[in-house]
Formats: structure tokens, C-alpha cells, sequence
């Protein structure tokens, strides 16, 4: 299954993936844009606040009862960041028109995309803004949002070693804005910046299933079509660091039975390098699997944490150890952390590490066939990264890199911060995965 994509309109491009390995297809309107401080809280309340009608759907019972009538499909908004932008994406799935009753003639792929359509461009409004009812109380969902972030320690922990380490850089800011942030909403400007995305975004189309690539690309060339463009290319962000400066250190206390600990690396690889899989091959002997040397050595044979991995973002150029520990085990972990990395650079890898690695690595990557919203995802990363690469080509490259190649990509690592998040000792901790 390969990738096929074409320029359907200035600054929009169609992508199509076609494959007979599902039930249902997906369709996404994906609309990329700078991630900026000031609008942040907008374009995180402004997909809350579509989701709940249209003009011909115009609340949330209305739709439901629609996607009802249509097999059962689902669509959803959401607001994300990868890197140094943020997305606002519009995306629908629906049963396959061939895996209809057979006497039945409604076309469901382009009524869903339809209904998909006015969500995203015929929004339920009066006297020229978005319904105030849905933005109260959307305002409010998000405020709370935000808020349940602390709840996740791990992924708290995380979020607050990126704002600390990358506070003067672009991917720095925090992707759903602050609390305080969704006190004051201009009604007037959730409005101007909804056209504003509509107007001057990267737009990426994705299709995801067996329908004919010109009946897709035919339906999204016309939903673009409706859409009044002034595309701007020169889209101004900082630059990700490739090497720390210097080391930085940070605690801060959290009402929790367990402490969590985050290392903060520059990877001094980014997605659009030509060493980017052999860096993902790194974090896998590191600490991506369960054979890594982190989960082996750290917490296997020495018992120092409940948990220990490494997670990797190369649009941010940005390596995550993550581990939960007791308070009194911060140095010794710390220490043993750097051990296995300073092991790696020395080339202290053997055959069965770098097997298993390989092995789970390219397993992960055929995985994502199973999964459209996993595809998507995986080319998203890499259109933003200006290295588009088919999951099986990866799967297939990764097998050819040795010892030595991971000794020269260690090297090039560098730790910038340690952030620890003290567990005081009063509260319930559960021992959460990390999503990013």
C-alpha cells in the first residue's frame, strides 16, 4: 500500500491510501497552521464548538440520529500539535459502500463526507458569530481540560519538562493553552481565526480505504473548492535545538504516592534527516521496548523504578526518558539512566539487543496497517517532516543498520534537562502509560 499524492488546489494536497484490508473507509480534512501562543486557546475551543451543530444538523442529537441513519459512521474534531505547528482536523468513518445490503442505494461515504462538510464549513451561527450557548460551554470543557492534565502525573511530568526545556522555543507552548487562558474568549476573534484557518492553512486531505482514487480525490477537490484561499508559505517558528547547551534541573512537588522523573534530550536528529530510522532504531535498543537496556537494566536488574522507557519526538528533536521511582531513588536512576546511554555510545550492544530491536521495531512499523487513523498519523509526521517514507520501507531499512551506526548517533545525544515531580506521599498514584 502505497502513497499516493497530488496538489489539488494552492497549498492543499490530496492523499490516498488504497487498500481492501477494511470494512469501513476514513476521510480527514486536516488544517495545519503556526503554532502560536495567543491563538492556541482558540483553535483548541473552536473543533469543541463546531462538533456541536451546523446549519442542517444544528445540535448533537441531530447529528448522532443522522450518522445513525448512516450505518452507524462516526466524525470527529479535534485539535493537536505536532511540532512547531498546531492542527485543527476534521475526520470521518464510515462502513464501505461495498459492504452494504444488497438492495440498499444510499451512498454512505458521501453522505458522511457531506455531513463532514457542513461541520466544518456551514457552522451553526447567529448574527455573525458561533452560537454563545456552544461557546460557553465549550469554553468551559476546555478549562477543565486543562485542568485534568495533573491527573495523568506521568504525562503532567512531561508536558512540564517540555515547557521548562523549550521555554523560549516555539514547540514550547502548550498545545490546549492555559486555564486562565479560557476566561477570555473574544467571541468576534474564535470567528475571525475560523476563517482565518480556512483561508490561509496547509491543507491535507487523507483517504484511507477501497473506493476509487478519482471518486476521492473528485470529492475532496470540490469540498476545497468552496473555500476562499489566501495561502501563506512563509510560516516564521524557531528552529528545535540540536545539541543542549547546557544541563538544567527542576522539582516541583505533586500530592502522589510515587515520584516521577523526565530526562529532556536533544536527539540532534529531526524527521527530515537521513539518520532519522537509525535514531528510532537507537531508541529502541535504549529504551522503546520491553528487551531495551532501560527496562532491562534500570528496572529489571536493578529495581530502581516502577517503570522506565524512552519516547522520541523528531519534529520537536526531542528524547523523553520517562520513569517512575521512589523519591529517595532519583540520583541512583539518574545515574544508571546515563550509564546505559554512555554503554550504547562505547557500542556495548550485543547481537540479541539489537535483534529484538529490530525485530519489535519493524514489527510496530507493519502494524500500522492495521489501523487507517495509525497510517495517517505516520505519513502526517512525515509530510510535516519533509521525509515521506511507506512504513514497510522503513520496516525494511531498519534491518541494515549495526552496532557501530548506533554508537555514532549516541554520541550525538545530549541531556538538557531533568525535571522531577516529587510525590508527597498523600496522594493516589496509578502507575499510567505515556501518550504523547
Amino acid at each position: 500500500m502505497g502513497l499516493y499524492r497530488t496538489k489539488i488546489a494552492e497549498g492543499s494536497h490530496y492523499n490516498h491510501l488504497a487498500t481492501d484490508r477494511f470494512k469501513t473507509g476514513y476521510f480527514s480534512v486536516n488544517f495545519i497552521l503556526p503554532l502560536k501562543r495567543d491563538t492556541v486557546p482558540y483553535y483548541a475551543l473552536l473543533p469543541r464548538v463546531l462538533r456541536c451543530g451546523c446549519q442542517s444538523f444544528p445540535n448533537r442529537r441531530a447529528i448522532v440520529r443522522r450518522l445513525e441513519e448512516l450505518y452507524g459512521g462516526d466524525i470527529y474534531i479535534r485539535h493537536y500539535g505536532r511540532g512547531d505547528k498546531q492542527i485543527v482536523s476534521f475526520s470521518a468513518d464510515f462502513i464501505d459502500n461495498a459492504f452494504l445490503p444488497p438492495n440498499e442505494t444510499i451512498d454512505v461515504m458521501g453522505q458522511t463526507v457531506s455531513l463532514l462538510k457542513d461541520l466544518m464549513l456551514a457552522p451553526a451561527t447567529q448574527n455573525g458569530l458561533f452560537l454563545q450557548e456552544y461557546v460557553e460551554n465549550e469554553r468551559k470543557n476546555c478549562a477543565d481540560a486543562v485542568r485534568s492534565i495533573v491527573n495523568n502525573k506521568q504525562q503532567y511530568a512531561v508536558h512540564r519538562c517540555t515547557s521548562l526545556m523549550c521555554s523560549q522555543e516555539t514547540i514550547g507552548i502548550p498545545i490546549l493553552g492555559e486555564v486562565e487562558d479560557f476566561d477570555h474568549i473574544d467571541p468576534h476573534r474564535l470567528v475571525a481565526l475560523y476563517t482565518t484557518m480556512l483561508k490561509s492553512a496547509q491543507i491535507e486531505v487523507f483517504y484511507v480505504g477501497a473506493e476509487p482514487q478519482e471518486r476521492v480525490q473528485s470529492i475532496a477537490t470540490t469540498i476545497l473548492t468552496g473555500i476562499e484561499r489566501n495561502y501563506m508559505t512563509n510560516i516564521h517558528a524557531t528552529l528545535p535545538l540540536r545539541r543542549a547547551t547546557e544541563e538544567h534541573s527542576y522539582e516541583e512537588e505533586i500530592a502522589a504516592k510515587q515520584g516521577k522523573l523526565v530526562l529532556g534530550f536533544r536527539t540532534g536528529v529531526l524527521m527530515q534527516d537521513k539518520e532519522q530510522l537509525l535514531y528510532a532504531l537507537f531508541n529502541e535498543v535504549y529504551g522503546g521496548s520491553p528487551s531495551s537496556k532501560l527496562f532491562i537494566n534500570v528496572r529489571e536488574k536493578k529495581s530502581l523504578c516502577y517503570s522506565c522507557f524512552a519516547s522520541s519526538d523528531l519534529l520537536k528533536g526531542i528524547m523523553y526518558v520517562v520513569a517512575g521511582i521512589e523519591n529517595e531513588q532519583k540520583d541512583t536512576a539518574i545515574a544508571e539512566i546515563r550509564l546505559q546511554l554512555e554503554q550504547i555510545r562505547r557500542g556495548a550492544i550485543t547481537e540479541g539487543e539489537l535483534c529484538c530491536a529490530k525485530q519489535s521495531l519493524a514489527n510496530g512499523y507493519r502494524s500500522l496497517y492495521d489501523s487507517a487513523e495509525g497510517l495517517e498519523a505516520w505519513y502526517m509526521r512525515r509530510i510535516l517532516g519533509n521525509c515521506i517514507l511507506a512504513p514497510e520501507e522503513a520496516a525494511e531499512q531498519v534491518m541494515m543498520f549495526g552496532v557501530q551506526d548506533l554508537a555514532v548517533i549516541a554520541q550525538g545525544i545530549s541531556l538538557d534537562t531533568i525535571y522531577f515531580l516529587r510525590g508527597t506521599q498523600t496522594g493516589d498514584e496509578e502507575d499510567e502509560e505515556f501518550d504523547e
